[in-house]
């Protein structure tokens, strides 16, 4: 369930898969000396918050505890630069055997807001039927790049979801080497010639000092530009626009058939696998009933927000936009943390009691904010609810009393 909008105005946002528009181009060559070089990668790493296990050599580990799975990611060359050709591999593999999974069905998406602006791409339909595949791409920019991927497979039908993170260099210009050992060689000139006005010894002639000054007074300049132009603004890159990726890790009903007038609990955990997200969303609808009070009943949560009860009738939004309102035609429960962290796994567990018998029916979504693209909604795929957001179904056979 789409949350409050006094809650998430701020937070919708009306751009969807299909709309992401590739943009790609060629990049101004950026001067950087080794020392400021050095200290954006320090930067970059200081500022990033990586979501998954990042082993000595360089291969960063996705696990899916859901679906039993490992997805290894590397990348070659292993300092990656701008216009430079680059292959992004992938392996799966199961998390309990090791075997790798057979006949998959790949999508690969690079993100990266390091420019300042919202650039991505999408590589679709790659198959793998050794659970192995690559794909090669261009850096554009220098910068953080957000590399996500979506698997799914047939046997057992799942999908899995990983997110990795790749830092691009900038291609060194020659220019550098022409340039640092003039500005170099002009303030070791400029400070001779002060030393020796200093002390009273003329050993130049008027003419040659001007000179000297004159390319003292051009070195320091051009040291400031360089800082000032191309030092300094890549010390302050705008970093990548946030993404959190909802999953809901495991739900468990205490019985699959129960009697009317007889409860049942359901209890679920649910994590975030990407960045952290301003607010996370958890929503369990009951379409078979009209009103959920003294039919359901929060026995416990530890998540930061107090859950919120959403009535029949209530006006919510829908396709993630606070503008498109729309009448609530079930009664459901949303709970939520704000802010919820990365790798971080919130609880609740209901108590249930069905109203009528026959088969009843539970919808479960998670969707979390910034809504940038479909990963920050679980599930990706299934069944449509009324807000026009997927959602996982689940149901209990309730029978009638045998008396």
């Amino acid at each position: 369930m789409t949350p409050n909008l006094t809650q998430v105005n701020s937070y919708h946002n009306s751009n969807n898969w299909e709309g992401i528009v590739i943009l790609l181009r060629n990049s101004t060559m950026l001067i950087f000396t080794e020392a400021s070089l050095s200290l954006l990668l320090l930067l970059s790493v200081m500022t990033t918050n990586i979501g998954h296990a990042q082993p000595s050599n360089g291969t960063q580990l996705w696990i899916d505890p859901e679906n039993d799975v490992k997805i290894l990611f590397t990348y070659s060359p292993k300092n990656p630069a701008i216009d430079t050709p680059s292959d992004l591999k992938f392996s799966v593999s199961n998390l309990l055997t090791g075997q790798h999974l057979k006949n998959l069905v790949a999508m690969v998406v690079i993100i990266t807001g390091s420019t300042g602006q919202e650039r991505s791409f999408k590589f679709n339909n790659i198959y793998a039927p050794n659970g192995d595949f690559s794909v090669k791409y261009l850096f554009p920019d220098s910068g953080m790049y957000q590399v996500i991927t979506r698997i799914n497979s047939n046997n057992p039908e799942s999908t899995m979801l990983a997110s990795f993170r790749v830092f691009v260099t900038p291609q060194t210009s020659s220019l550098t080497y022409i340039i640092t050992p003039v500005i170099i060689i002009a303030i070791i000139v400029g400070s001779i010639s002060y030393f020796v006005r200093t002390k009273g010894k003329h050993h130049l002639n008027k003419r040659t000092e001007v000179i000297v000054l004159i390319a003292s007074i051009s070195a320091l300049l051009s040291v400031y530009f360089f800082l000032s132009l191309y030092a300094f603004p890549n010390l302050y890159v705008t970093p990548p626009k946030i993404r959190p990726i909802p999953v809901i890790n495991s739900l468990s009903l205490s019985a699959s058939v129960i009697e009317i007038g007889h409860s049942f609990n359901l209890s679920l955990s649910a994590a975030n696998n990407g960045d952290s997200a301003d607010i996370q969303t958890i929503s369990v609808g009951f379409p078979n009933l009209t009103n959920i009070d003294g039919f359901v009943q929060i026995r416990q949560s530890d998540l930061n927000q107090k859950p919120l009860l959403i009535k029949k009738g209530e006006m919510v939004g829908s396709d993630y936009r606070a503008e498109n309102l729309i009448s609530a035609r079930y009664p459901s429960i949303e709970a939520f943390s704000r802010p919820w962290h990365s790798q971080v796994t919130h609880h609740i567990q209901l108590e249930v009691k069905p109203d009528s018998a026959g088969r009843f029916v539970i919808l479960l979504k998670s969707v979390a904010f910034p809504h940038l693209n479909q990963f920050a909604h679980y599930p990706l795929t299934g069944l449509r609810d009324y807000q026009n957001e997927f959602v996982k179904v689940y149901s209990i056979l309730v029978t009638k009393d045998r008396k």
